[in-house]
């Protein structure tokens, strides 16, 4: 993203008030990324190559989280 990348994009959502499920898809899966996604707002975290269930899992949980606050 030319403007800003994922963390300060998490960053700016939730200090606007955003309780959107936001999800990070990196391309390499260090140590330290887990807890630097969640420390700027992500709900959750998985790397590429994605594999399937992981992701269906991920907005599976979400998705029925988001109903339950209807």
């Amino acid at each position: 993203m030319p403007e800003m990348d994922g963390y300060a994009s998490a960053r700016w959502l939730r200090a606007n008030g955003s309780e959107l499920s936001i999800v990070a898809l990196t391309d390499h899966e260090m140590s330290d990324d887990l807890k630097r996604c969640m420390d700027v707002g992500y709900n959750a975290y998985t790397s590429m190559p994605i594999r399937n269930a992981i992701l269906v899992a991920i907005c599976l949980d979400w998705a029925g989280n988001a109903i339950a606050w209807r």
